[in-house]
């Protein structure tokens, strides 16, 4: 009698080593798995025709590279042996085994498992083949359960305000404590914020945006530049001003924001074409927009900047002033004063406000005698309210003498009433007197010190203001800015101008 499990079993072998991920690949997990099959094969008479070594996952994806291992099998005319680790290696649910089934019973194919002492052919007992599905079955049980248990990390982490993915631009996912979390990406940061400042004007485009970022060398997760699209995504992005988005809804994280709401929520009424402007080089925030006059040619100064990347990685903005003249190359003879950067034209302004603050000394001796001033200006007003009191209380006598003399008949009707009249006329000036505001000497000493207090403070507060607040103080101080070359040629409104050049400059410099 022939034994039917004797009968056209399988001499040549193929083997199947497989991770989930290139870090498993990296832990020498592919080495130990074809070493064990190879020595499998050497005691049980295998000749290896070919290893495949595969990195994908079994449950993920369409297994390109299992296919292709299959595709081989079936070119090929006698049976052939596929030797894998266990089976969980092989496969982790039961779409491999209907195609391999069919393979199995013809006798094209068998399957050795090592560490699960199992090998399956076309003549496996119903046993083999129902130990072989439930290894499949606690392989599938096992990721299910990994699935289960990574969907619970997520959850707790969303719940922390923990962002549990890859990090947007302009952050970065580290690991801290043996923790991962994601932090700001400080060589970054300062573009996405300025992208979405210049976004927020409706002069800025998204092309622009992503041709800046292209030119700061800044690339995506996949090692691309960024196009358009990218950059659609990342204004529309809630998470930079403080919540991530997750399943439609918007939860609180912890990461440090990197914009306002109020700015986020002008660059969505941008996007969707609600405050949308023309491009317009003018329309930039530059401190000094339609301030300066060219010396040379006499049109305004614009701004303009340029975004580069430090040796450490960090992207910081450079701001420069030039002739609109000079800007404009396709007029036949442009102006050819140079451009210079906005901080050192600021600087000559700074020098000029200092050339204004009033000494601390100096200040306390105006205070000093302005208050002296005051008190004896008060003094000289309460004297006189009190004078004319005494006289309004002078015109009632007089009035009850004159009504008492016309009932005596001493003296005729006309002439009293005639005397209560004048009378009468006095007393209403002299309360007109009395009702009349005092003039406040301490409200205007008080004025005096604030707008001293003031310009003693013009430099600290024109530092740490914003390009528009800055234009301001200028405009409140300043008549004319022109640019010779580089300098600046100054000119201040009246009254400043007579601080600079009254007696009182030479005492404060002094």
């Amino acid at each position: 009698m022939i034994n039917l499990n004797q009968e056209k079993r399988a001499v040549r072998a193929v083997i199947l080593a497989r991770v989930s991920s290139r870090e498993q690949e990296d832990g020498k997990s592919l080495n130990a798995q074809q070493n064990n099959a190879k020595d499998y094969c050497a005691r049980k008479g295998l000749v290896v025709e070919k290893v495949f070594s595969i990195v994908e996952s079994s449950t993920q994806g369409t297994r390109k590279q299992f296919h292709q291992m299959l595709d081989y099998i079936k070119e090929q005319k006698e049976c052939i042996a596929i030797v894998s680790d266990t089976v969980d290696r092989f496969q982790r649910s039961f779409k491999e085994t209907l195609e391999l089934n069919p393979m199995l019973n013809e006798g094209k194919v068998e399957l050795h498992f090592i560490s699960n002492g199992l090998a399956l052919h076309k003549n496996s007992s119903a046993s083999e083949k129902t130990m072989w599905s439930m290894c499949v079955l606690m392989a599938q049980n096992y990721v299910l359960q990994l699935s289960d248990n990574t969907k619970r990390g997520l959850n707790q982490k969303i719940k922390d305000g923990e962002w549990p993915s890859k990090a947007p631009v302009g952050y970065k996912n580290v690991t801290i404590n043996k923790k991962k979390t994601v932090v700001v990406d400080k060589a970054i940061a300062p573009m996405v914020k300025m992208v979405f400042e210049r976004y927020a004007t409706g002069t800025y485009s998204i092309d622009k945006a992503a041709e800046d970022f292209k030119k700061a060398g800044i690339i995506s997760c996949r090692n691309v530049p960024f196009v358009a699209s990218n950059m659609h995504k990342m204004i529309s992005n809630p998470f930079y001003y403080g919540v991530m988005e997750v399943k439609g809804q918007l939860i609180p994280h912890v990461h440090e924001p990197l914009i306002t709401k109020e700015l986020f929520d002008r660059c969505q009424e941008v996007r969707l074409g609600y405050k949308r402007g023309h491009l317009n080089y003018a329309a930039r925030e530059f401190a000094f927009k339609n301030m300066i006059v060219c010396g040379c040619c006499g049109r305004h100064f614009c701004g303009y900047s340029k975004m580069k990347k430090k040796k450490s990685g960090e992207i910081v903005e450079h701001r420069y002033l030039r002739c609109a003249g000079r800007a404009n190359k396709k007029e036949i003879s442009h102006c050819d004063t140079p451009q210079l950067r906005e901080k050192d034209a600021e600087e000559q302004i700074l020098a000029k406000l200092e050339e204004l603050k009033v000494p601390a000394k100096m200040l306390s001796f105006s205070l000093t005698e302005l208050n002296k001033g005051a008190i004896l200006a008060a003094e000289a007003q309460k004297s006189q309210e009190n004078i004319y009191r005494r006289r309004l209380g002078q015109i009632a006598r007089e009035k009850e003498i004159w009504v008492s003399k016309e009932a005596t008949g001493l003296i005729s009707s006309d002439v009293v009433n005639e005397k209560l009249k004048n009378l009468t006329e006095e007393e209403k000036d002299l309360q007109i007197k009395l009702d009349k505001p005092a003039s406040n000497e301490k409200e205007v000493l008080w004025t005096l010190s604030r707008l001293k207090n003031l310009m003693s403070r013009l430099p600290e507060l024109y530092k740490s203001s914003q390009p528009e607040q800055k234009r301001r103080i200028m405009k409140l101080i300043i008549a004319n800015l022109t640019m010779k070359q580089k300098n600046l040629e100054i000119i201040m409104k009246k009254p400043f101008q007579l601080l600079l050049e009254g007696p009182n400059s030479s005492v404060w410099g002094g």
